[in-house]
């Protein structure tokens, strides 16, 4: 499996083990599947969270993670805890959570090489063309020309911007360079560097950001 994109995924989930959540996935899943928007969804995941105290993998009091119920250091929520995480370490514990990342990364390479992920092969690239299965995000913006390890990434969250942010990160990570074409301002006209300053300017006013983009 290609570091890098282990390396990006971490980052981006948990900012490399720094944010890996405080709420009860108990809580968080129980209060979910009463919400009935995607109720049946996480009752599978509050059993499934059921089950992994019952194993003793994790103790009750110890199994947080986000709001949804993801848990560790790059956030598998339950149903996914049990049927991909690995004990990588050999120390008899599906360990994602504590401070030692081990398990957690190899958990996660794991769920990236069971759906599809072809070691070796980029995730895509910036291009120029627009040939091809080519993504532009805003338009006036850069164009990335995908691969197939394009979908494994987004299998682990659903989404273009998340995996182009992934591969984004994993490049300069794995020693690329920046991107060619700037992103255009969003749609309420903002920049990165508009956003980052209205950011600073609320926690010096004292609102909590959670710190300023980076």
């Amino acid at each position: 499996m290609d570091a890098e994109i282990i390396a990006a995924i971490w980052g981006l989930e948990s900012f490399f083990g720094e944010r890996r959540g405080d709420v009860s996935v108990i809580s968080a899943t129980s209060t979910l599947a009463f919400d009935g928007r995607r109720g049946s969804f996480f009752e599978t995941q509050l059993i499934a969270a059921l089950q992994i105290i019952q194993s003793g993998d994790i103790l009750a009091s110890g199994m947080t993670g986000s709001w949804a119920g993801a848990m560790g250091h790059t956030q598998f929520i339950p149903t996914s805890y049990q049927a991909i995480a690995v004990d990588f370490n050999g120390d008899g514990r599906l360990d994602i959570r504590s401070n030692d990342p081990t398990d957690a990364l190899a958990s996660t390479a794991a769920y990236l090489q069971r759906n599809g992920w072809t070691r070796g092969l980029r995730w895509g690239a910036e291009t120029s063309s627009s040939d091809g299965n080519v993504i532009q995000p805003q338009s006036g913006g850069p164009k990335f020309a995908m691969t197939g390890n394009f979908r494994a990434i987004k299998r682990y969250n659903n989404s273009d911007a998340y995996a182009i942010g992934v591969g984004h990160l994993a490049d300069p990570i794995g020693g690329g360079g920046p991107l060619r074409t700037s992103f255009p301002p969003d749609k309420n006209g903002l920049t990165k560097d508009n956003r980052i300053t209205l950011q600073k300017r609320l926690t010096a006013n004292g609102f909590d950001t959670d710190g300023a983009d980076t």
